[in-house]
């Protein structure tokens, strides 16, 4: 989510408190990751999959100010907090000028601006069509708080089927068309990967994360091959693995004999 200082603000801001209030009936807060978060020209990137994280950022000398973040979760209230505070860096206090602040009016873009980021992923029980909305508070200094605009989230948890289409018996051919399709309930398939088996063998990716549904195979002849499709859908929900081929087939080229032409000879 995005604050800014507006470009008429008569002075920088010292502090900005955010606050975001998690749905706890419908997110798993323990999947709770903090993301990216800065202003203007700095930005700050936590390591993955952290609840709260403190860092300071030096302005020097551009500016002659520390500005310390934290932000964390609470996991049992679901209440999610950054806090960006201008600091002296003499004292470690913040400063007593009033027109000195981290955040200044944005006239120059993005000067003013600030940013904070975090995942969270939907309980598992949490049905496929389920509308989860969002909305955070700014506080600059000591004003009245700002809402946000409020963000709209539908869950998918529904995981995709799919399969590869049923191949003749026997191939006659090296090259033969391998086919698939699937069906999603919420957001959509996003990509398939293909895993075929030799002659009985592990299977193993042939095509990994394609968008076709269609492509041809060239296998050898003699030999039986397995398929099965694995889909994976744009909210990132990935279909339950196989162990069993969807379809298979054996390929059988009968060569063409060598005719071999002797020249017969006659004498007069």
């Amino acid at each position: 989510m995005a604050f800014e200082n507006d470009s008429t603000a008569t002075a920088p801001a010292q502090a900005v408190t955010v606050t975001d209030q998690l749905d706890t009936t419908n997110f798993d807060l323990s999947t709770f990751s903090l993301g990216p978060m800065g202003f203007g020209n700095y930005q700050v990137v936590p390591p993955p999959g952290l609840a709260q994280y403190t860092t300071y950022v030096d302005m020097r000398p551009a500016t002659n100010l520390l500005v310390g973040i934290n932000a964390s979760l609470n996991s049992t209230t679901g209440l999610a907090t950054w806090t960006f505070s201008s600091l002296d860096p003499s004292t470690g206090l913040p400063p007593t000028d009033p027109t000195v602040g981290f955040l200044p009016p944005d006239v120059n873009p993005p000067q003013g601006d600030g940013n904070v980021l975090f995942t969270v992923k939907p309980k598992q029980t949490t049905s496929t069509g389920t509308q989860i909305q969002n909305q955070a508070t700014v506080i600059f200094d000591t004003n009245a708080p700002i809402l946000t605009d409020t963000w709209s989230n539908t869950v998918d948890n529904t995981t995709p089927v799919s399969a590869v289409a049923a191949l003749l018996a026997t191939e006659n051919r090296l090259s033969f068309t391998v086919l698939w399709s699937g069906t999603d309930v919420g957001a959509g398939i996003s990509s398939y990967t293909i895993y075929t088996s030799d002659d009985g063998g592990a299977f193993s990716p042939w095509l990994s994360n394609t968008s076709s549904t269609s492509a041809a195979f060239t296998g050898v002849s003699g030999h039986s091959y397995g398929f099965y499709s694995i889909a994976t859908d744009a909210a990132g929900n990935i279909e339950v693995a196989k162990t069993a081929a969807d379809t298979s087939t054996e390929v059988l080229v009968q060569s063409t004999p060598t005719v071999t032409v002797t020249p017969s000879s006659s004498s007069i």
